[in-house]
């Protein structure tokens, strides 16, 4: 299907534009942002599979994974922040 396709293609847009943030080390978005885009984006990544688009389901479950790890990077720099004051 088509929109397969265009799902994940757009996703992958999304997947390199996050990859800076992932990378840097202090420059981090809210935890809440983070946690509440990847949760969304795995919920969303099962219901791709459910409708058998497995190229969209690959794509979002990797951008939830990403903003996953951006959500903890950013609670071990609050962690670290606390302990150093």
């Amino acid at each position: 299907m088509w929109q397969d396709w265009v799902i994940s293609v757009l996703q992958w847009v999304f997947i390199f534009a996050l990859l800076p943030t992932v990378f840097h080390a202090t420059q981090k978005p809210p935890i809440s942002t983070s946690l509440l885009s990847g949760i969304g984006l795995l919920i969303m990544s099962m219901t791709y599979f459910t409708l058998d688009l497995s190229v969209s389901t690959f794509s979002s479950f990797v951008l939830g994974a990403l903003w996953i790890i951006v959500g903890f990077q950013r609670y071990r720099l609050n962690r670290k922040t606390i302990s150093s004051v």
